[in-house]
């Protein structure tokens, strides 16, 4: 599970990296640290056979944590 969830992050990273540099902004890449606590969350809990409240009250935590975050350092980047 492991493995997959650092390839997930990998590949996010590396495609918000790809968009930096095509932007030529590489400050963008900050933006995605919201995104990534996502992304980890929710790689984790579907290659997770054991669906539970407290797995499920996590994911929800964590997605809102980390939509909150990519927002607000989407605002002050891209003002």
């Amino acid at each position: 599970m492991y493995g997959i969830v650092a390839l997930a992050l990998l590949v996010y990273f590396v495609l918000w990296f790809i968009i930096s540099k095509i932007k030529g902004k590489y400050s963008l890449v900050d933006i995605a640290w919201g995104g990534g606590f996502v992304v980890v969350a929710w790689t984790g809990f579907l290659t997770t056979f054991s669906v539970t409240a407290q797995s499920i009250t996590i994911l929800i935590l964590v997605t809102i944590w980390g939509v909150r975050l990519f927002w607000h350092l989407a605002r002050r980047k891209l003002e």
